[in-house]
C-alpha cells in the first residue's frame, strides 16, 4: 500500500496573514529499501557568528552627565524582523551575553544593549564601579535605549528584556514608580560567586577572568534594587499595562534571585492578563 511523504511547505499571503500549504508525493513500497547506499546530503553547519555583525558605540547618558557604552548585534545580509532592548544584571555587563545575542541576530532579531551606569565599560570609563546615581537614573537609561531603538527601526516591534536586576528594572519601568527611599552613595563589597551563576565550568572561568565584573557596588544601588523589587512584588504589579505581552523565565535553583518571588508575581499577573502572559520555569537551572 503506497504512503504519502511530505516534501515541502510553502507560505503565501501578506505579512501577518500567512497561509501554509504542504506538497506531498506518493511513494510505492517497492521503491523503499532499508539497505539503500545512496548518500544523504550534508547539512550545512549553522554558524551564527557569520550571520551577524557587532557594533560598539558611546552615547551620552539621559542626563547628559556621562558616556554610556552601547553594543548592537545586527543581522547580516538578512532583514531585521524585530528589536530587543536588553538590560543586564547587577555586577556585570552586556558583552557577557554575546553567545546568546549572536543566535538572536542570526535569526533576524537585532539586539541593542548597553552597560548601565556604574557597570562594565560605562563604569570603567567613569572610574565609578557600582555607582549608579540611583534607580531613577537607570530607568531613564532604559527610556533612552528604547528611544534609540525606535529611531533606528521606527516600524518594527520592540521587545524589552532584562536579566536579574535588569529584569526588575524592566518590570518597574513598565509599571511606573512610587516614592523612592534614600540610601547613601557609599561603596560596599558585593561579590557574586561563579558557582552561584552556573554549573558550566567554562563559564565559571570566564566570569573569574572578566575584568569588567567587579565586586564593589553602592549601597544606593543595592537598596534601590531590593526596595523597588519588593514594591513591584507587593502592589506595583497591579499597574502593569494589560495589553503588553510578558514572558518570565526563572530557574528553580537560582540562589541569587528568589524563584518563589517570581512564581508569586506570575500568579498575580496571570489574574490581570491570562492571554498575554507566560511564565516558564526551568527545573534545576541556576541564575544564568
Amino acid at each position: 500500500m503506497p504512503f504519502t511523504q511530505p516534501t515541502g511547505v510553502s507560505l503565501s499571503g501578506s505579512r501577518g496573514n500567512l497561509t501554509a500549504s504542504r506538497t506531498t508525493t506518493n511513494i510505492a513500497p517497492s521503491l523503499i529499501s532499508n539497505t539503500s547506499t545512496a548518500s544523504l546530503p550534508t547539512r550545512k553547519k549553522f554558524e551564527p557568528e557569520k550571520l551577524c555583525q557587532v557594533r560598539n558605540q558611546w552615547v551620552r547618558s539621559a542626563g547628559d552627565t556621562i558616556h554610556i557604552f552601547t553594543k548592537t548585534w545586527q543581522p547580516l545580509n538578512t532583514p531585521v524582523l524585530s528589536v530587543v532592548v536588553f538590560v543586564h544584571d547587577i555586577m556585570e555587563h552586556c558583552e557577557r551575553y554575546h553567545p546568546l545575542f549572536v543566535q538572536f541576530a542570526a535569526r533576524g532579531i537585532e539586539v541593542q544593549a548597553f552597560d548601565l551606569p556604574g557597570f562594565g565599560e560605562t563604569g570603567a570609563r567613569e572610574d565609578a564601579h557600582g555607582i549608579t546615581g540611583g534607580y531613577d537614573v537607570l530607568l531613564k537609561e532604559i527610556d533612552s535605549a528604547i528611544d534609540r531603538a525606535q529611531d533606528t527601526h521606527p516600524t518594527l516591534p520592540i521587545f524589552l528584556m532584562g536579566h536579574g536586576m535588569g529584569g526588575a528594572l524592566v518590570l518597574n519601568y513598565v509599571c511606573g514608580l512610587g516614592q523612592r527611599k534614600w540610601y547613601p552613595n557609599v561603596g560596599v563589597r558585593f561579590r557574586v560567586q561563579p558557582e552561584e551563576l552556573t554549573r558550566d565550568l567554562g563559564e565559571m572561568e570566564r566570569v573569574l577572568g572578566d575584568g569588567l565584573i567587579r565586586d564593589t557596588v553602592s549601597l544606593q544601588c543595592l537598596g534601590d534594587m531590593i526596595y523597588q523589587g519588593q514594591k513591584v512584588l507587593k502592589k506595583r504589579w497591579k499597574k502593569f499595562p494589560t495589553p503588553l505581552p510578558l514572558l518570565l523565565l526563572h530557574g528553580t535553583d537560582d540562589p541569587i534571585c528568589s524563584y518563589q518571588a517570581t512564581h508569586t508575581l506570575s500568579s498575580q499577573l496571570l489574574k490581570l492578563q491570562p492571554l498575554n502572559f507566560i511564565f516558564k520555569s526551568w527545573k534545576g537551572n541556576m541564575h544564568d
